[in-house]
């Protein structure tokens, strides 16, 4: 996701000598922010559109679909033939994408606060948001997904990670949250890290950045 340049495709098989494959401007002039994708397809969450590329020439990629999702686009969460998508205007909407060309909202959750972003773990999403803190949806039905608890960690959370029972999550006003889920209706805080101005945060083994 390279921002007004829309999509760009880097060959990193040298890492000492990146290589750009291809870029591609989305449609609308849309400003990309996030990006998924698999062998052959890029799903791409702009400020005011989703778009879905063809990526199996990865020299040639081109636009099949793009979907108006309201202002403001903000990340686009993969899960085999769906995606969830964080819009702050419009919260999170579903969608099938098994037909690239007709993607399909099946579901439309309207939430107290700003959706930031979402993660998937079995069949419980995890949302962070901007007011409403951080809430946690069975997801079983994607036709009427159901809140099942929500966590009051600061008011303004950016960002989760998951790592098995887990999640670590963003919190801008306080810092990192540390809970286990092992059941996702009773999250238990095991630590906490205070900081300011926290935006996201990646786990990789035993450290949180």
């Amino acid at each position: 996701a390279n921002g007004k340049a829309g999509f760009t495709i880097i060959d990193i098989s040298d890492v000492h000598n990146p290589v750009v494959l291809s870029r591609t401007p989305l449609d609308s002039s849309d400003y990309a922010y996030d990006v998924e994708a698999n062998d052959s397809m890029a799903y791409v969450m702009g400020q005011h559109y989703f778009h879905i590329i063809d990526i199996k020439n990865l020299e040639a990629p081109v636009k099949l679909t793009t979907v108006e999702t309201g202002w403001y686009g903000s990340e686009v969460t993969l899960l085999d033939t769906l995606v969830f998508l964080s819009v702050n205007s419009r919260d999170l909407s579903i969608y099938n994408i098994s037909d690239p060309l007709n993607p399909d909202e099946i579901c439309h959750l309207d939430l107290d606060g700003y959706l930031h972003s979402v993660e998937i773990k079995d069949n419980t999403a995890y949302l962070a948001t901007y007011n409403s803190g951080l809430l946690v949806f069975d997801i079983t039905n994607l036709l009427a997904p159901t809140e099942i608890t929500r966590l009051d960690i600061g008011s303004r959370i950016y960002d989760i990670t998951l790592t098995d029972n887990i999640m670590f999550a963003a919190a801008y006003d306080s810092g990192m949250y540390i809970y286990n889920i092992a059941s996702p209706a009773s999250p238990v805080k095991t630590g906490s890290m205070p900081l300011t101005g926290v935006t996201e945060v990646f786990v990789d083994h035993n450290n949180a950045y």
